[in-house]
Order: structure tokens, then C-alpha cells, then sequence
């Protein structure tokens, strides 16, 4: 069962073990009412209780190979797998951004 709303918009679950939390790849979560506006092609993602983890949707790639290094990082060419999508995805190392500000 997925997770419902109660009438003050807060979500119960009440017993864990059977609660599914379910999220649009941008992290937005959906409940009962709003499955019926995903469409045929939407990817969604599925958790047993635990808020969406925007890390976890890189694992939806297979990392090929390396396209290319350079000051920022590494730039990797990866295929979705499900949709089989081609895609370039850039690493970037650890220290170039630690002690940036979000803007």
C-alpha cells in the first residue's frame, strides 16, 4: 500500500513493514490520489518508507567509458537502463567543491 495523506496533509504510516513511499524522479513524493497522472513513460522511484535519495537515481546508469579528464573531473559516458538513453555525465572531484556556496 502506498503511503495516504490525512485530511491535515500529513502522511501516516502506521504499519511500516506494508508502506511504500513513491517519487517523480525530481523527488516530489506521490500518494494514492496522484497515480492516476503518471503517465505510460514516467520513471518513477519506489522506497519502503525512506525519503528519496537523489544519489540513489545514478544507479538507474551504466557507466561505459571515460570520455574525457580535466580540472573539474571526469566526464563518463553511461546508458540508462531501462530507457537505453546515451547520456555524458560529469564527476566532479570532491575538493573543487567543498566550501562552495549555493547560490
Amino acid at each position: 500500500m502506498l503511503v495516504k495523506r490525512e485530511q491535515t496533509g500529513k502522511t501516516t504510516n502506521k504499519d511500516k513493514r506494508n508502506v511504500l513511499r513513491l517519487f517523480k524522479n525530481d523527488g516530489v513524493e506521490l500518494f494514492e490520489e496522484d497515480v492516476k497522472y503518471v503517465k505510460e513513460n514516467d520513471v518513477l522511484y519506489i522506497s519502503q518508507g525512506e525519503e528519496f535519495n537523489q544519489e540513489n537515481v545514478i544507479n538507474e546508469f551504466e557507466q561505459k567509458e571515460s570520455l574525457g579528464e580535466g580540472g573539474f573531473g571526469t566526464v563518463v559516458r553511461a546508458e540508462h537502463r531501462f530507457t537505453k538513453q546515451q547520456v555524458a555525465m560529469k564527476f566532479v572531484k570532491k575538493d573543487i567543491v567543498q566550501g562552495c556556496v549555493c547560490l
